[in-house]
């Protein structure tokens, strides 16, 4: 007990780290069928953690059990949200470039400070009941899609609508037990999850969040791909240099005239999931740095695939300077970008085989 008294400012925290770290190893694959249980279980468990609280200072009890109970379950709580968003990070992270992540990457670190910032009672009640509900939010956003077996605006929208609702629900029961600590949070509280909501939405239909629960498993641009009778994709390129793989230099191809580019790309979707995807090759005008949309090729994907659905599209007629694909889903939401220099020239280059997961 007193070294709780001594160092509980900082348990919070410790145990979301601590929650973070191990859930971010043994996060399981997006469309296991435990994945909606744990994250229903992580949060089942959280909010009971907070009622659990409401009900032990109400009762006023002052039994060492209690005082323990009331001093370690504000912990217990970060500890689960700490690993309920390591999951949710590692989804949609996996899901698109980093323009689609740095929200996380914020929350992540505003839900740390928060911890730490929030240490008297009544603001930690308020930031507990916050991040339940941008968790059950972002939850319902993975799982809903995954249940409807289908990509969209809807699937979204239901998910915002479920959450929403469910964190009513749960204030108003958590006022069953506290209406003082209702009354002192509820004003703050909801202004507060409003604004969360919205500014989700806003991310969601300017394509900043992820297109979960799909996400880039592979891509590059080639010479040539091509796929044998097997179903096996090979593809012929040039050997990328140290800089390039470290993304320290774009990447080059060096094309004959008349030679087409190739763009291979595999993409993650759960079993029973079809979605189509769109190749946007696109190249930089010199003059205006403007990029200019030149081939778009769409592709139906079907889910299941560990690797993903492997598809490729081909570019006739092309140019020196600078170029990249975007692949994205019908929508418009970006699962991920290559940036490359297409070089044409007489000059031959070594070229390799790559066998294409």
């Amino acid at each position: 007990m007193d070294f709780i008294r001594k160092h509980g400012r900082h348990l919070s925290g410790v145990a979301f780290i601590v929650g973070f770290t191990l859930d971010y190893i043994f996060t399981p694959r997006i469309d296991n069928p435990y994945t909606p249980l744990i994250l229903g279980g992580y949060l089942v468990i959280a909010g009971i953690t907070i009622l659990a609280v409401q009900l032990f200072e109400r009762t006023g009890v002052k039994r060492p059990l209690f005082l323990w109970l009331i001093s370690v379950l504000p912990a217990t709580t970060q500890l689960i949200f700490g690993a309920m968003m390591s999951m949710l990070f590692v989804y949609y992270s996996r899901s698109a470039t980093l323009s689609g992540s740095w929200p996380f990457m914020l929350l992540l670190g505003g839900m740390f400070l928060g911890s730490e910032v929030f240490r008297d009672r009544v603001r930690l009640f308020k930031f507990q009941l916050i991040t339940f509900f941008f968790v059950f939010y972002m939850a319902m956003a993975l799982c809903v899609p995954i249940a409807l077996r289908e990509l969209g605006t809807t699937p979204f929208l239901i998910a915002g609508g479920t959450s929403l609702l469910g964190t009513i629900l749960f204030v108003k029961l958590v006022s069953v037990l506290s209406r003082k600590a209702i009354r002192e949070s509820a004003p703050g509280i909801f202004v507060v999850i409003g604004g969360i909501y919205l500014l989700i939405n806003v991310l969601y239909f300017s394509h900043l969040i992820p297109p979960i629960p799909l996400s880039l498993r592979d891509s590059g641009v080639y010479h040539s791909v091509s796929r044998d009778v097997s179903g096996n994709y090979t593809g012929v390129g040039e050997k990328l240099s140290w800089q390039v793989r470290y993304g320290l230099q774009k990447n080059m191809l060096h094309l004959s005239p008349g030679e087409p580019a190739y763009f291979y790309s595999a993409v993650f979707a759960p079993v029973a999931i079809k979605a189509p995807i769109v190749h946007l090759w696109e190249w930089e005008d010199p003059k205006t740095e403007e990029w200019s949309v030149l081939h778009r090729v769409s592709f139906p994907i079907v889910g299941g695939r560990d690797g993903g659905y492997r598809v490729y599209s081909k570019k006739e007629s092309v140019f020196s300077g600078k170029w990249r694909v975007s692949i994205e889903t019908a929508s418009g939401e970006l699962l991920g970008r290559e940036s490359f220099n297409i070089v044409v020239s007489e000059n031959s280059v070594f070229l390799q085989e790559t066998v294409l997961k």
